[in-house]
């Protein structure tokens, strides 16, 4: 990749089609053009292309792109690849970047990530090394591409349930579509103790059906807690991971403990 940062006219520019983002793209671009017009563009843009020989193709940078259009600007800064790489190594660049923004759709990610699973063989250690990001992840969303109902990627593709509430129901229907679509109708009326409940239940009893299971999700529960004394330094982090990824800190708690314990051994069948 070139170091040097050049100014590039829009007019020269695509959006290139292996792009990751595909959903809501202009999502929330005037506050991004608003921020850029008071503090000026942070990080350049990534193009495919030769210098000299536009049109030039934009990689990474989609929405600082989208937001220079929206403030009428005529160039930008990039920078570019110096050499030609395949649609896959694209793919990892263009997602690997957006892979913690909490703004990139969830349908995007998993369908680049599903996409880079099939190519380097469903080798869940190289997908994960290459988007620097740890393999409980591309897990939950290989669990999604996998089982989850076109009726559950809908809901999520159009944020109506959170990825949570469809890795929930997965594992409640456990490969029943019918039992899954009829559990997701209910599960934005549930509150988090009931989600809780109603996966306890049918890990308990995996014959009841869907109605007897939010029948039961309001009564009382045993469960088993740890409590645990923290420094600043970890308090600080858990309040970022939870603005940056929109999750409560039990949940943020349970997934790093899960991780731990995976990588050491103790969880089977993660590999």
């Amino acid at each position: 990749m070139e170091s040097e940062v050049r100014l590039i006219p829009l007019d020269q520019l695509k959006v290139s089609a292996i792009n990751v983002r595909k959903e809501d793209p202009n999502d929330k671009i005037e506050e991004l053009a608003k921020s850029i017009q008071e503090f000026g563009l942070l990080q350049p843009i990534l193009l495919l292309g030769e210098y000299g020989k536009p049109p030039y193709e934009v990689i990474v940078g989609q929405r600082r792109f989208l937001a220079h259009q929206y403030l009428n600007r005529a160039e930008i800064e990039a920078v570019f690849i110096n050499k030609r790489i395949d649609k896959y190594d694209a793919i990892v660049l263009s997602l690997a970047e957006n892979m913690q923004r909490i703004e990139l759709h969830h349908s995007d990610k998993l369908n680049a990530i599903t996409k880079l699973y099939l190519h380097f063989n469903k080798d869940v250690k190289i997908v994960a090394k290459k988007l620097g990001v740890s393999k409980v992840t591309i897990y939950d969303y290989l669990q999604i591409s996998e089982a989850a109902t076109d009726k559950a990627k809908d809901l999520l593709k159009r944020r109506k349930i959170s990825k949570e509430d469809v890795k929930r129901v997965i594992r409640i229907a456990k490969g029943d579509k019918k039992k899954a679509d009829e559990i997701i109708d209910k599960m934005s009326d549930l509150t988090k103790f009931q989600k809780e409940r109603i996966v306890d239940l049918s890990d308990e009893n995996p014959t009841l059906t869907a109605n007897k299971l939010i029948e039961n999700t309001s009564k009382a529960k045993i469960s088993k807690s740890l409590v645990l004394s923290i420094s600043k330094e970890l308090e600080k982090a858990m309040d970022k991971a939870k603005v940056k990824l929109s999750m409560d800190h039990e949940s943020i708690a349970m997934l790093a403990l899960k991780e731990w314990l995976a990588n050491k051994g103790f969880i089977e069948n993660e590999e």
